[in-house]
Formats: structure tokens, C-alpha cells, sequence
């Protein structure tokens, strides 16, 4: 299944939703929408998530390939919505491949959670 992608107006949020699998080149093609926002807010649900990348190399590529789409993803807030320990693990490390993209990630178990922590004003350090 593709990502589906959904514009969230009454939260100001682009909702990312991942099914049971997804690829490294559901990523890049993710990656690569004009359509997106520079410095956007954006949530990630992958609660229904079975199977996506998930080794070292995998994740490096898919931290490469975000940042080859750094117009959309720096100043962003991004919001990771896991179900599974396995795949809160997981976004960690890709947390730590993506440390240099310039943007604000932080991973959730609670959907209410992760859009509060989007959607809170900022203070500029």
C-alpha cells in the first residue's frame, strides 16, 4: 500500500499514513512532493506498520534520501507515531542517521501526543 498522504487543515498538519509495509522507495517518493510545505508540520503514523526498513543500510538510505528532499523537510516538526517497542527502536535510530536534516523529530505512542507536541508554539533558542 502507498503512503497515503492527507492535508489536516483543522490542525495545519500533512498526515503521513503507512499500512502494514513500506519501502525505501515510498520514502523517496515521499521525499521528493513538491506539493509539501518548506518548514511544515508533519505526522508519520505508522501504528499499522509489519514491515519497513529496518537494518542500518536501510535506514541510512531512507535519512539520505529525506535529506535529498531538505527543501520540505528543514524547520519542519516531525512527529513519529509507533505502536510496536520494535519500531520505536527502530525510528530512533533513524532519528540519529537524520540528526543533520535541520529538523525537529520526536517519536510518539499517542496520537494526541504528537499533535500537541506539532502544533505547540516555538521559541526560537
Amino acid at each position: 500500500m502507498p503512503i497515503e498522504v492527507a492535508w489536516q487543515p483543522r490542525e495545519g498538519i500533512w498526515k503521513f499514513t503507512v499500512g502494514d509495509t513500506f519501502s525505501l522507495t515510498e520514502v523517496v517518493d515521499v521525499a521528493k512532493r513538491d506539493d509539501l510545505p518548506e518548514a511544515g508540520l508533519f505526522l508519520w503514523d505508522l501504528r499499522h506498520l509489519r514491515r519497513g526498513p529496518d537494518t542500518s543500510d536501510e535506514l541510512r538510505d531512507a535519512a539520505d534520501s529525506v535529506a535529498k528532499g531538505n527543501h520540505v523537510w528543514n524547520e519542519s516538526r516531525t512527529a513519529v507515531l509507533v505502536k510496536r517497542d520494535l519500531d520505536f527502536g527502530i525510528a530512533r535510530m533513524f532519528q540519529v542517521y537524520a540528526d543533520g536534516i535541520g529538523m525537529s523529530y520526536e517519536i510518539f505512542r499517542d496520537e494526541a501526543a504528537a499533535i500537541e507536541w506539532l502544533t505547540a508554539p516555538t521559541t526560537a533558542p
